[in-house]
């Protein structure tokens, strides 16, 4: 089994190379997943945020026979969530926890992220962690807005290069 997280950080749509540095061609992912030079029965699971940036060669039928889409969390998921952690607060405090993750970004958030506030407050009681996540939601909202300006800032340094 062969696990390639955020293939979409390899190329761009047109094939192109994120890095130059990076000595794989497209052809070469390509060969390598339909098993030119690998034995049978090898599993190959590739993860991205950004299905969208990825190529329709990469993930045609019978490259990638399955497609798995982990969807952001839903406001009962989080309720869920926050019980296992928390059983004898959660109907009182799962309420103010949702509001407060959703207070400052309109994005979804992943379970993943919601795992992880959980784990990095594991030691922390139940109305401090309604309090964290407010500021976990602050940090998203900023992590947010400073990757949007840097995808706008890029845009606009590749199209000086094209002028």
């Amino acid at each position: 089994m062969v696990v390639m997280e955020d293939i979409d950080a390899l190329f761009n749509k047109d094939r192109s190379k994120k890095h130059n540095a990076c000595p794989l061609t497209f052809t070469g992912l390509l060969n390598g997943l339909d098993g030119i030079g690998n034995p049978d029965g090898q599993i190959f699971i590739l993860t991205t945020n950004f299905v969208d940036r990825l190529d329709s060669a990469l993930i045609r039928s019978g490259r990638v026979d399955v497609h798995i889409h982990f969807p952001l969390a839903t406001d009962q998921q989080l309720a869920d969530m926050f019980a296992l952690f928390y059983p004898k607060e959660a109907q009182s405090l799962a309420p103010k926890f949702i509001e407060n993750l959703r207070k400052c970004f309109s994005q979804g958030l992943s379970m993943a992220t919601v795992q992880q506030h959980f784990i990095m407050n594991m030691n922390a009681s139940a109305e401090d962690v309604v309090v964290k996540a407010l500021e976990l939601s602050e940090k998203i909202n900023v992590a947010a807005k400073l990757n949007e300006q840097s995808k706008i800032s890029k845009e606009k340094t590749e199209k000086i290069k094209e002028q």
